[in-house]
């Protein structure tokens, strides 16, 4: 995940011991430019090879599911390719896999609501047209605007505070307003952690896992609406933006002090 995250336009601090535990956590924020990949994809164990080099990250995103385990997806900008070249057997990461439960979000630190998914995507725009006359080949790959997203889908019921504070805020500005205002669009921070069960070293409360902090997140609105006959859940969008600080801070927490795992 920390190679995605380099390949996606972030920059990685040096890693930092917990003394007691044994634990690393590996900070990772936005930069300017981003670490070039070769990515060799196979078909199986026959020669259909092909190496695609000078590759940027594009999209990455998060997805979790209550009860189920946490996805991932990547969308990759590569300025080469070659055919037929020699393949690369993989080896397999046995790190412990995420799941719903160590993961939490927070909106403001205000309170728990009653998520049942959420996603958390990052989007750079990467130009893929900049080609020259004369060559079937990608000339340069330039970033665009970043974007960070966060989205997720909450239970109404009885969560602390209410989610139509969230709607009001969402939709009127404020969480106190009862019908539009004029103000300016709700800001949040929003922190999401998507952990494992498994415990790092001898700790009682770290896991393995990857803590996402967005200190500035603007709510878009949202309907809140039902029937007699379903339960009453709301879809939530919020857009990270950059303000005093990173618009988005990623930690990775492993037992390891290598910044690629």
């Amino acid at each position: 995940m920390g190679l995605l995250l380099l390949a996606a336009g972030f920059a990685a601090a040096a890693p930092v011991q917990d003394g007691t535990t044994g634990a690393y956590t590996h900070t990772f924020t936005p930069a300017n430019t981003g670490t070039y990949l070769t990515i060799v994809g196979r078909w199986g164990s026959t020669d259909a090879v092909r190496r695609f080099t000078d590759v940027l990250v594009n999209e990455l995103s998060w997805s979790l599911d209550a009860n189920g385990k946490v996805t991932w997806t990547a969308s990759f900008v590569g300025l080469d390719e070659s055919y037929g070249v020699t393949g690369v057997t993989p080896t397999f990461e046995t790190n412990p896999v995420a799941t719903y439960d160590g993961s939490a979000i927070t909106l403001d630190g205000l309170g728990t609501y009653r998520w049942e998914s959420v996603g958390l995507s990052i989007g750079n725009n990467l130009s893929d047209d900049e080609y020259v006359i004369g060559s079937r080949k990608l000339d340069d790959v330039t970033f665009g605007t970043r974007e960070v997203m966060v989205t997720g889908t909450i239970k109404v019921g009885s969560n602390t505070p209410s989610v139509t504070d969230l709607y009001r805020a969402a939709v009127y500005g404020s969480k106190t307003a009862t019908s539009p205002i004029t103000s300016d669009p709700y800001h949040t921070a929003a922190a999401v952690t998507l952990a494992s069960r498994k415990l790092v070293g001898t700790s009682a409360t770290r896991r393995h896992g990857m803590l996402a902090t967005m200190p500035d997140v603007v709510l878009s609105g949202f309907p809140l609406e039902g029937s007699g006959a379903d339960r009453l859940t709301v879809d939530l969008e919020g857009r990270a933006v950059k303000g005093p600080g990173n618009v988005l801070t990623i930690d990775l927490t492993n037992d390891r002090a290598t910044q690629y795992v």
